[in-house]
């Protein structure tokens, strides 16, 4: 039996506009050894950025799509500071940025 792995990415918004690189490398890092550790998915858990817009999202979706390009599929999940607003009352729930950059 061979062992698979999924690659579990918490809170990226701690790497996103202050160290673009840094997710950068480590989606790079996760291509690298796609084959040597069977990596078959990444999952993200949310908070892509610290404050959801367009132009942040963007740079969220510049790691993303390093790993979509070797063929890895990915979940991005959202959190509360992906929401516009922040997810804070009394716009909760609208995602209007985040959907421009991750689309069905």
């Amino acid at each position: 039996m061979t062992n698979s792995t999924i690659v579990y990415i918490p809170d990226l918004h701690c790497a996103d506009l202050k160290t673009q690189a840094t997710w950068e490398a480590m989606a790079n890092w996760i291509v690298a050894n796609k084959d040597l550790k069977n990596i078959i998915a990444v999952l993200g858990i949310g908070d892509n950025v610290t404050v959801p817009t367009v132009s942040n999202l963007n740079q969220a979706k510049a790691g993303w799509d390093i790993i979509a390009s070797a063929g890895i599929p990915y979940v991005v999940n959202l959190g509360n500071h992906d929401y516009d607003n922040e997810g804070i009352w009394p716009d909760p729930r609208n995602i209007t940025a985040f959907n421009a950059v991750f689309p069905l």
